[in-house]
Formats: structure tokens, sequence, C-alpha cells
């Protein structure tokens, strides 16, 4: 027979146990900091701070707990990736002068060697890291080419941008070309306290030289700067004021001229001032004489009738040989009034004389004023005396791609992409009208470096890396190859 077993289960409430202990936030922290051993010189804040040379970025978390409350932060940990950052120069100011913004072509010699370009720095180099870039290409690809850093000779390391590595005392690094126009740089470590100007080569060309080539080279956007990074091109700060003074002198020879052209048209003598010179003459000396010429005349008839009546009451009364007398003697003096008379008239000038010599002026002021008049040489003067002063204060100058205003001077005006500000407050980068980089104190500020091959620092070398379909960055020493 079966036998079943059987329970009976009771099921019993129970109560809820107390609340436990939870996490209500967990806030990360950042402190840019001078130090990489400790927080100095700044605060932590929930918003990571803008990175700058020479500093470190130090992170930990703020963790909030509730039931019951309390705050935990974690360890503070540095950053060490922004140490190696640290370690990049930037310079910026090109040391060569009269570099080129157009391309110069070069062919290469039948025998020897030659110096396409030489180039003196503009001032004397103290000792540290200095970059030498060029932008270049030939018709034949495979062409090389060489440049030189040198007098003194006493380079201590040399690194180009194709892999090279020497200690070439006069900085000597050759270079292999496409037909594709290409940058290229090369980075000196000269010995401190050198306080030196030295000299550069680009391109050397030779068969001679081992730097041997077929087609014809073109090199251009030559820049020497201090530190390690070789940033885009900029003319030298004494080409741009080289380029101010021609455009002052400019100004100057063109308000001198204005100058004599108003001093010209002060000598001539205007329409108006002839009239008032002649009517002037005529109510003054030309009636003075009118006047006399008159009386002389009226003096005259008068003089005649006296001796018109003498002769005929001497007649009435004398005898004969006393009236010839007296005749004769008269006839003399009609004879003296008429010489008189006509020293009269070829003495003062009469009316008709007057109207000829004013009819003359006339002529000659409508002659002049047939060439310029009053009002259109006034506007000569107005439009040339101020007009370059004006315009040059409250628009400035462009000169070629170089833009000069009472802000400061643009290179790169006009339609380009790139331009580069120099007030006397700052020097800065732009692209697209956004500043990209500027300069601030003794270090240059920009808004982002991007690496290809990676960074060679003097203990360290910073590679991309590819681990597991992963891309990151490896840390390496100065003196691993890649493979």
């Amino acid at each position: 027979m079966a036998v079943k077993a059987s329970t009976i289960i009771t099921l019993a409430r129970i109560n809820d146990g107390a609340t436990g202990t939870g996490i209500a936030s967990m806030i990360p922290e950042f402190y840019l900091s001078t130090s990489k051993t400790t927080q100095t010189g700044g605060s932590w804040v929930t918003t990571p701070p803008a990175w700058s040379t020479g500093k470190y970025m130090w992170r930990r978390d703020k963790i909030v707990y509730k039931n019951p409350t309390s705050t935990f932060y974690t360890a503070a940990v540095c950053d060490s990736s922004w140490e190696a950052v640290n370690e990049i120069e930037v310079g910026g100011r090109n040391l060569l002068k009269a570099t080129e913004s157009t391309a110069n072509m070069y062919t290469y010699p039948s025998s020897g060697y030659k110096d396409c370009k030489n180039w003196i720095t503009t001032i004397p180099l103290n000792g540290d890291t200095y970059t030498l870039s060029f932008w270049a290409k030939s018709t034949v690809n495979g062409d090389r080419i060489r440049v030189h850093f040198y007098d003194p000779s006493n380079i201590t390391s040399v690194t180009g941008s194709q892999g090279q590595i020497s200690k070439a005392t006069d900085g000597l690094c050759d270079f292999t070309l496409s037909t594709v126009l290409t940058k290229y740089w090369v980075t000196y470590t000269i010995p401190i306290g050198g306080n030196s100007i030295r000299n550069v080569i680009i391109p050397r060309l030779g068969r001679d030289t081992g730097v041997n080539g077929t087609g014809t080279v073109s090199v251009q956007w030559e820049k020497l700067e201090k530190g390690n990074k070789a940033t885009d091109w900029t003319p030298a700060p004494e080409d741009i004021q080289d380029q101010i003074t021609t455009i002052t002198e400019t100004v100057a020879g063109v308000s001198r001229k204005t100058d004599d052209v108003a001093n010209k048209i002060t000598d001539k003598i205007w329409q108006t001032d002839v009239d008032t010179s002649v009517n002037q003459y005529d109510q003054t000396v030309g009636k003075s004489i009118r006047d006399r010429e008159t009386k002389t005349e009226s003096d005259i008839d008068v003089i005649k009738s006296t001796i018109s009546d003498v002769q005929t009451t001497i007649s009435t009364k004398a005898n004969e040989d006393v009236v010839e007398a007296i005749s004769t003697r008269l006839n003399e003096t009609v004879n003296t009034v008429s010489s008189f008379q006509r020293t009269i008239y070829e003495s003062y000038v009469t009316k008709d004389s007057m109207q000829i010599m004013q009819s003359s002026i006339e002529q000659l002021s409508t002659s002049i004023a047939s060439k310029i008049s009053a009002s259109d040489a006034q506007s000569l003067i107005n439009q040339n005396k101020n007009y370059w002063r004006a315009d040059f204060e409250e628009n400035g100058v462009l000169c070629g791609t170089t833009q000069i205003d009472k802000t400061g001077i643009t290179v790169g005006s006009g339609n380009s992409s790139y331009t580069t500000k120099i007030t006397p407050t700052e020097f800065a980068g732009c692209y697209n009208n956004v500043k990209v980089f500027y300069l601030n104190q003794d270090e240059t500020v920009s808004e982002r470096l991007r690496v290809k091959k990676g960074i060679d620092l003097t203990n360290l070398k910073i590679v991309p890396a590819l681990q597991s379909g992963i891309k990151g960055i490896d840390f390496l020493s100065s003196g691993a190859l890649l493979l």
C-alpha cells in the first residue's frame, strides 16, 4: 500500500531591516600644479583646466556616501603624459632675414658644387636647440640636396625629418626630394654660451659633395627658430620692419611732392590778384597821370590865349621893330610850350597805352586761369597734402599680403586663411579668423599639436602604438629602434 507524505507550511510576515550605506555621487576633480610631486600653485576644480607649459595635471575622485552622509577622496594621481609634452619647445620667431615666400628654382652644376642660398642669423645664438625648416621638391624624384648650419662648427647633435641622426659639427644634413612640395626640417643642438651669429646654407647642390640630381629643385619658406618644433613659416621681424620703413619713406616722399606742388601753386598769380592789381593801378597811378595830363592841356590852352592877347595888344601899341622883337620872343615861348607838351605826352602813359597794358595783363591772367583755376588748385592741395596722412592713420596700408594699420601688423591679409598678427601686446597666428597660437611672455600657447610619426625628446620617444586592434601611444627610451 502506498503511503503519501504531507506537511503544512505556514508563512509568517518578515519585516525589512535598516537601509544600508550607499553612494550618492562620484565626481572627478582636477588640479593644475607647478610640481609633479605635490599639488601646489592651484586648486581642485571639477572641470579640467587648460594645460600650459611647465604645469602638471593631477586627478582624484570625490565620493559622497549616504546613510550616513560622508565624503571621501581617492588618492591624487599625477598624469605623467603631460611631462612629455612639457619637454616640447616651440620658438616661432624666424631668425633668418629675407627668406622666400615664393619658390626659387635651382639646377645642379655639371661639376663641383654650388651653394644656392646663404643666410646669417639676425641675432647671436647663445646655445640651445634650434630647428631649421623649409619646403622643397624636384622635377625628378629622388634628387638630393644638403643643408649646413655652421661657423662656428660646433654642433653637438643633428636630427632630421627623414630619420637622419648625426653629430656633424657643421650641421650637414642631406635630404631626398620627391616631385611633391614637402616640408623638411632638421633640429640642431649647440653648446651653451656661444653667443655668436651663424651661417645657414639651403641648399648645396653638386656631384662632388654626394648630393646628386638631374632635375630642377625649388625651395621656399625657409625658417630657423628656437626649439625642437618646426612651426609654420613667418617672415623675420626685421623683414616686417623693413616693409614699414619702405612704406613710411614712400608716404613721406608723396607728402614732400604734395608740399612742392602746393608751394608752386602758391607762387602763381591768380586771376583775381591780377584784376585787383590792375584796378588799383588804374585808380591810383593811372588816375594821377590822367589828371596831370588834363591839367597840362588846360594850362597850355591858357598860355596860348594869353599870348594871343598880348600879340594883339602889342600890334596896336608898339612900333614895327618892337613888335617884331616881341613876336620873336613869343614864338620862342610858344615853341618852348610845344616842346613841354611833347615831353608830357612822351613821359606819361596815355589812356590808350593804359588800355593796351590792361588788355595784355588780362590775356596773361586768362592764360594762367586756363592752366589751373583757384578751386582746382585748392582741391589738389587738400586731396594730396592731407589725404595720405589721414588715410594711412585711419585705414592703414596694404603691401602685398601685409596689412599695416593703427591696430598693428597683419601678415596674410586678403583671401588667405592663415594670418599672423603683431601688436604692441601680442604676436599670434590665426586660421579662418580663429586664434590657434600666441606668444605669452616667454612661452608659446597653441590650440592643438599634431604629430604624425612621434615625438623625440632628450631621453624619451612618444610613438603611435597598435595592440589587439586598439590604437594608443608608447613611451620608449630615446635609443630604442622602431620596427
